[in-house]
């Protein structure tokens, strides 16, 4: 009975806010599932493509977590980079003056932990082959349909676009396994500094 409350009452919060925000001209995406038992709590315009921002990493992470398990990626390895890949934003390396070099492990804890533009930027570049070979990985996936980064030019993205259905599946995906890359991302989450 608590937890058909909880529902209850979370299900009019964010119809509540969905109405607010549609009424003020922003589209609103939004999915809650449980993920114990896979079913929807909420649902609204759940495949429709907005601008993704930030959650992007998600499936970026997703990537490096397949990488990692396949062995052509490593949490010790040493990724480095240059002064120009640096995007302004909240994260260690995004600061003025931060290191130019760190282990992976080090700078996927800063994109998903703190959200860190300029670790997404040298974990898509430095670890998965650029914006390209992400998109083509991404688009083998059906259930990452909508999900894709802009690319500016050879090295600069934008996060691009995704639907609340393409980032609820790669989030699901990412917390599926408990292995030690999986636990190590599953912890950097749980503290994210927006939680």
């Amino acid at each position: 009975v608590q937890q058909i409350v909880k529902e209850v009452l979370l299900r009019h919060f964010v119809k509540k806010e969905v109405k607010e925000n549609e009424k003020a001209g922003v589209n609103t995406g939004v999915t809650i599932t449980d993920l114990a038992t896979q079913r929807t709590i909420f649902g609204h315009d759940q495949d429709v493509e907005h601008f993704a921002a930030s959650i992007n990493k998600i499936p970026v992470a997703l990537l490096v977590l397949e990488d990692l398990r396949a062995g052509t990626l490593d949490l010790d390895q040493i990724m480095t980079w240059q002064e120009s890949d640096r995007r302004g934003g909240f994260g260690v390396y995004d600061q003025p003056g931060s290191p130019l070099q760190a282990p992976l492990r080090d700078v996927l804890y800063d994109m998903l932990n703190r959200s860190g533009n300029t670790a997404v930027r040298i974990v898509v570049n430095n670890a998965l082959g650029g914006a390209a070979a992400v998109n083509a990985r991404w688009e083998a996936k059906p259930q990452l349909s909508h999900t894709y980064l802009m690319r500016v030019d050879a090295n600069g993205f934008f996060l691009g676009n995704s639907t609340t259905s393409d980032s609820l599946w790669a989030f699901s995906e990412l917390l599926k396994t408990e292995d030690e890359p999986a636990t190590f991302m599953k912890d950097a989450l749980s503290t994210n500094i927006f939680t």
